[in-house]
């Protein structure tokens, strides 16, 4: 359990928190909680960070970036001259739930409530939801959009010297678009996706409007002891003994530099590979077309 740092606390027993079975905990030796159990600026417990301080603005920063990019990208939606933009909003909006989210592991204190838990299942939901029925929308547009557009191109382009695709192709657009009656509207892909993300959005408004940035943090305060059955509180040890047998900085090296240096080798591998592949069909497209240029000089 977390316990405030710099005060005074006492535990309830298991049997009253509706425990079952008795806690057989062992404290290990010479344990020594880590300076940081004295201040507020963060909270290092078995040589790993549960809590930093400076991290909660950028956690808050990002908060609101998903809150604004997802009224943007319903007002994109409403608004015609601002549709070209709705899947680039989407994309900040996604990528700032992903920052928001990975700096919250870093601001840890004392858990969430359950229905905050709750909440936040409908938020995940909401976005795997709302992305994978966008997905399968555009797939099954563009699936219909290029039968019509080949239709249409084979029927024209048959003593036809020039053919607007750029307009055939808004013209289907709109045509896909403006034929669908209610039912098909509401009960689609598209539908899925735009109420799945504002079930999903909507989760991140409540919490920005219930949070008061500037009173609502109040520091890395808590900091874990280990559990125990006779009502004790002993803090966790600041290190583990022979969890870096290296060294972090040792071993921070030791899993980023081998994995940069085979990424671009395998890259580099690659791109020459393919370029010579392309090399070598384009020698042999030209080699063809020197052929048929050379037959039809010979008739």
């Amino acid at each position: 359990f977390m316990t405030r740092k710099n005060s005074q606390f006492s535990l309830l027993s298991v049997e009253e928190e509706g425990s079952k079975t008795p806690i057989e905990m062992i404290v290990p030796e010479n344990v020594t909680a880590d300076v940081s159990s004295t201040f507020l600026a963060y909270t290092y417990v078995y040589n790993r960070y549960s809590c930093i301080d400076w991290v909660y603005p950028f956690h808050i920063a990002f908060a609101y970036v998903v809150v604004l990019s997802g009224i943007l990208a319903l007002l994109s939606r409403l608004f015609t001259q601002f549709k070209q933009y709705h899947s680039l909003i989407g994309r900040v909006y996604l990528i700032a739930m992903f920052w928001c989210m990975a700096s919250s592991l870093l601001i840890h204190n004392a858990g969430l409530p359950f229905p905050i838990i709750v909440s936040f299942l409908y938020l995940l939901g909401g976005i795997t939801i709302g992305y994978l029925a966008i997905w399968q929308h555009s797939r099954n547009f563009e699936k219909e959009l290029f039968k019509r557009l080949e239709t249409i191109v084979k029927k024209k382009i048959i003593g036809a010297e020039n053919v607007d695709l750029k307009r055939i192709r808004q013209e289907e657009v709109s045509d896909m678009v403006n034929n669908k009656n209610f039912v098909q509207r509401f009960f689609s892909l598209k539908s899925l996706h735009g109420l799945t993300l504002s079930l999903s959005w909507f989760q991140m408004l409540g919490r920005t409007m219930v949070t008061n940035p500037a009173a609502s943090w109040d520091g890395c305060w808590s900091y874990p002891a280990y559990k125990n059955p006779n009502g004790t509180a002993i803090f966790v040890s600041g290190t583990q003994p022979g969890y870096f047998p290296m060294g972090e900085n040792n071993f921070l090296l030791a899993i980023t530099v081998p994995i940069v240096l085979v990424i671009l080798i395998v890259g580099l591998c690659v791109s020459y590979c393919g370029a010579r592949k392309a090399r070598k069909a384009r020698g042999q497209v030209k080699n063809e077309v020197e052929t048929i240029d050379t037959l039809k000089n010979t008739k």
